[in-house]
């Protein structure tokens, strides 16, 4: 079969460079932009059946239309003891609110005739912006320390949507302009946090990670090229068939996305470019060995192409096989970006394989002779009846022939020798990774850089609130045998809050509110609400139970009055690994501290951030098990089919996983030795 493909390209090689190069430019006029196509966010790559999605599910039946899914949040303090005066309150009422309201207006407006509807509660991002001066709740947004208020901007979209990057960046501008504008009170200063600032930061990290990647990539490879077989032209041809068969296959897939038969998630580019360029300079670089080799032989480039083709084609085939079966194994895994990754990765290396066998002895033809300049001519222009001329070989054909033929002796000699000397070499390493691969914290702040502005305004924020203001843990209670609306389910509620309020060191919890403390059952404001007259004490009780009610009792007609949410704000990031753990054992304290009758019957969901980043956290363990025996197991099946040796594949299979984990092992303490503080663990 491959005999008869290198006649075809040997005879039609200026058609196979139409037909790639048509591709390429057509699909680059039909296919969208890939970041337009390609979903963002970490969570919604979360299966439907992780607890913390359900728990989204039944926040949405039970308070339908009331959910904030992310936000946006502003640090005005000061760093002097004299803390906030009345200027700047003033300021953040009077100039402020009114910049961040015209934000609003514009922002949701463009939403709402992008979404060709007239702007409501359907199209809407910016759905509501608090301020210290609001009342009842207001005061929950000043620091104890009076030295700091918030400004909250609650947004409808995920904290990694696409449209947070224009919003976003609004804000910031705006904060810029206050501080260099002379319209902030002297002294005063502004920070920005929140989900969404986390959110856009990390996409941005991502994109820009995406980028350099992929540009530090073909840069070694051009590098590493050249200097290794110092041909210019020989480096040209397998980059510029990588370069057209990546790009193909991710115009391809954008089209497939756009027609709903693929999904596809931002940063799949790099992660394509990283795994596609590596064993395609492998294929290519076959290919054009054997084709030189032929050349040497003074066979015509016709027949030295033809022959080499169908020596070396299977040999191509069958390794990419393996690769592109291994890497589609991911589709097996939960987590929705892994799974889209085994498709979108294992589609590109088959593009791969194609245009390696067509695209670049397409591109030897047209190069010619120049191909291998500024070496000797091999046999290229001699005629087919000529004589070989061995001598016009190079006895040197790349860098680093004396080291291969000088460990070729050794392992000849002394093999037993070289083994041991190997495995002493990679052994340690390999077994420092076994110990470590799961030492990975998926907390999404640690992974940014100290200067982003998400990570500089949660330092800001954390030196005067708790640091789980901006996402607190929200948790749903359901029972039937209980009405919450009723005052035996309000004290059910208070009787569990008054225990884990007791357990609040062990728990990390700043603060809890329910039906039965709306304003939290540690802060200042529902403390001064019982140092009143006995008359407006029983007031204000009143108007605020039933605003609590109607705030943290669900009314929908299938859950009225049987569920609940307590917001738990916890003093650590809800986007850290700590958190989560906290989370795990807040999760059994519930347990313990619910009445023997009401724990069997009584339904508990968490949501929020923190709760996503526990199911993250486990779905992706979950995965890497499932993954990293279905590779092995796929691998070992193609070798032993292709080699017909079970003892021979086995010994790959091992030799590939040592390299593996040494590779793992060395890495991880390459980047731990460069910055132990800020390290968190390789995935």
């Amino acid at each position: 079969m491959f005999h008869r493909l290198g006649d075809f390209i040997s005879r039609w090689w200026l058609i196979v460079l139409g037909i790639w190069f048509g591709a390429f430019f057509l699909l680059r006029i039909a296919a969208p932009p890939f970041s337009e196509i390609a979903k963002g966010g970490q969570f919604v790559f979360l299966p439907e059946t992780m607890p913390s999605r359900q728990g989204e599910l039944l926040l949405q039946r039970a308070f339908p239309g009331r959910q904030t899914t992310s936000n946006m949040v502003i640090v005005v303090h000061r760093e002097d003891r004299s803390g906030l005066t009345d200027d700047d309150r003033t300021f953040i009422d009077d100039t402020l609110k009114p910049v961040l309201e015209g934000i609003r207006d514009r922002v949701n407006t463009k939403a709402g005739l992008s979404a060709h509807k007239a702007v409501g509660e359907d199209s809407r991002i910016i759905t509501n912006i608090h301020t210290f001066s609001e009342p009842r709740t207001g005061d929950l947004l000043v620091s104890e320390d009076q030295r700091a208020s918030l400004v909250t901007v609650d947004l409808a979209i995920d904290f990694q949507d696409n449209r947070n990057w224009e919003l976003v960046q609004h804000i910031v501008d705006a904060l810029n302009d206050f501080e260099h504008g002379g319209n902030l009170p002297k002294g005063l200063q502004l920070a920005l946090a929140g989900s969404a600032t986390l959110g856009r930061d990390l996409s941005q990290a991502e994109a820009d990670s995406a980028q350099h990647t992929g540009t530090l990539t073909i840069t070694m490879v051009v590098i590493l090229l050249v200097v290794i077989y110092r041909a210019p032209l020989m480096a040209l041809v397998p980059l510029l068939t990588l370069f057209v068969a990546v790009d193909v296959s991710l115009h391809l897939l954008t089209l497939l996305a756009q027609a709903g038969y693929v999904p596809l998630f931002k940063g799949l580019q790099v992660y394509t470019t990283v795994t596609t360029y590596g064993p395609g300079i492998d294929y290519c670089l076959f290919l054009i060995a054997r084709y030189r080799e032929n050349l040497a032989e003074c066979a015509t480039p016709q027949a030295a192409l033809t022959r080499g083709i169908g020596q070396v084609g299977s040999a191509i085939a069958a390794s990419a096989a393996t690769v592109i079966c291994g890497i589609g194994m991911l589709t097996f895994a939960q987590f929705g970006k892994f799974h889209e990754a085994g498709i979108g990765i294992s589609f590109s290396l088959a593009i791969t394989l194609v245009a390696t066998l067509t695209l670049t002895p397409a591109l030897l033809f047209l190069t010619g002779h120049w191909a291998f300049w500024p070496q000797p001519r091999i046999g290229l222009g001699a005629k087919a009846d000529q004589r070989p001329v061995i001598d016009e070989l190079p006895a040197q054909q790349n860098l680093f022939d004396p080291l291969w033929t000088y460990l070729g002796g050794v392992l000849e000699h002394r093999p037993l020798t070289l083994l041991l000397g190997t495995l002493g070499a990679l052994l340690p390493f390999a077994v420092f990774a076994c110990f470590i691969y799961r030492n990975v914290n998926y907390g999404l702040l640690e992974g940014l850089p100290k200067s982003a502005t998400s990570a500089v305004g949660a330092r800001v924020l954390e030196k005067h609130f708790p640091a789980g203001i901006t996402g607190p843990v929200r948790l749903l209670l359901q029972d039937s045998g209980v009405d919450f609306h009723e005052a035996a389910g309000i004290s059910m509620v208070q009787d569990l809050v008054e225990r884990l309020m007791k357990r609040r060191e062990e728990l990390k919890i700043a603060d809890i509110r329910s039906v039965s403390d709306p304003l939290g059952a540690a802060s200042r404001a529902g403390k001064a609400l019982s140092e009143g007259s006995l008359m407006t004490n029983l007031l204000s009780r009143g108007a605020a139970r039933h605003r609590s009610v109607e705030h943290y009792v669900s009314n929908a007609p299938e859950l009225d009055g049987h569920l609940t949410e307590l917001e738990i704000i916890l003093t650590t990031n809800p986007f850290s690994m700590e958190s989560v753990r906290i989370l795990d054992r807040l999760k059994l304290a519930l347990h313990d501290e619910l009445p023997d009758e009401e724990a069997s019957q009584t339904t508990i969901a968490f949501v929020g951030p923190t709760a996503s980043v526990r199911d993250v956290n486990t779905v992706s363990q979950s995965d890497q098990q499932r993954i990293y025996v279905l590779v092995v197991s796929c691998v070992l099946g193609i070798l032993v089919v292709l080699l017909r040796s079970i003892c021979v594949s086995v010994y790959l299979i091992i030799t590939v996983l040592l390299s593996y984990l040494t590779t793992f092992g060395i890495t991880w303490l390459v980047f731990y030795g460069l910055d132990p503080g800020g390290f968190i663990g390789l995935d």
